[in-house]
């Protein structure tokens, strides 16, 4: 007992001294080892910042300027807030060299919240990362020369035309696309996904259909990447009109014919859903029916995102040969 409380007899005293020798000499090691470790650190960065400056004089002449050599961080805001901005602190006290520039391809309103996230809600977010970031640059959202046409939209239509669809197809799922990007927005990504699905089509399969039905197998897989719950609805037959336009951002002027803002598209879609929604029983019924059948015979239409689901969405099978 007297061991331990390092007191109250010889025996006590002369151990608990043989203790506190033997801890300060393991912490004299710890501390020493940590120092070895901390030059080691310093040198790897000594080190890494001149293979850093060689980098950027390879090619080059004895006078001539040294070559930029540009790092690309891309989606720096998607990761942990911490990670983003140890990495931040990284880049500004480690690479700091000469003609060594990193671009950060980020959402900076995005990133200001992971800021806020480690220092606080009321931290000035902008003002902090302004020690990392010298210039600001937005990416354009139209395409240059065009009429403004979106660069997702141009994304999409450039990267569907690779797949073995028609022109036909991919218009009208461009149109989609784009009237889409107009109401609630869709990004890169959400078009990537969109993409990846419309690879695993049967090209063959989908271009038996009317261009009605067509329109429909877009919409459903627009709704899977970007709006499961009204995916879900769509194929439970519980779908409602307003739920329809109000994703794809359809209002009645879209659908006035004499009026300004008019669109053809909006109006077809509207029309081929407002037909899918009502079983069949549209205002239009009979013009529109032949949009999904040469003899407008279209029983249960009300089941066709179902029957699209199970055909394209929900069944895995390999393409044909």
């Amino acid at each position: 007992m007297a061991v331990f409380t390092a007191g109250g007899s010889v025996v006590g005293d002369v151990v608990m001294d043989a203790v506190v020798d033997a801890g300060a000499q393991e912490a004299e090691k710890a501390l020493d080892a940590f120092w070895e470790r901390e030059e080691s650190r310093r040198a790897a960065i000594t080190q890494l910042r001149v293979e850093l400056v060689k980098l950027t004089r390879v090619g080059c002449e004895d006078g001539d300027p040294p070559n930029p050599l540009v790092v690309v961080v891309d989606e720096l805001d998607r990761c942990r807030p911490d990670y983003a901005l140890a990495l931040l602190e990284i880049i500004k006290h480690f690479f700091s060299v000469p003609s060594v520039h990193f671009v950060l391809g980020v959402n900076l309103e995005a990133l200001e919240h992971s800021v806020r996230a480690r220092y606080g809600h009321a931290f000035p977010a902008d003002r902090y990362l302004d020690r990392f970031i010298t210039l600001r640059m937005a990416l354009s959202d139209v395409v240059p020369g065009r009429a403004r046409r979106a660069v997702v939209v141009d994304y999409f239509s450039k990267c569907a035309l690779e797949l073995p669809f028609s022109r036909e197809f991919v218009d009208l799922a461009s149109d989609q696309i784009r009237l889409v990007h107009s109401s609630t927005g869709i990004s890169m990504r959400d078009v990537n996904r969109v993409i990846s699905h419309l690879a695993l089509f049967d090209p063959a399969k989908a271009g038996q259909y009317k261009w009605g039905v067509a329109l429909i197998l877009v919409s459903m897989t627009l709704f899977r990447c970007m709006a499961p719950a009204l995916y879900v609805k769509a194929i439970r037959a519980r779908v409602t009109r307003a739920e329809v336009t109000d994703f794809f951002g359809i209002t009645p002027a879209h659908i006035d014919q004499g009026g300004p803002k008019f669109d053809d598209a909006a109006e077809r879609l509207y029309h081929a859903w407002d037909f899918v929604v009502t079983d069949g029983e549209s205002a239009q019924k009979e013009t529109v029916a032949r949009w999904f059948d040469d003899f407008g015979m279209t029983p249960r239409v009300q089941s066709l995102p179902r029957q699209l689901s199970e055909e394209f969405l929900e069944t895995f099978s390999f393409p044909r040969a």
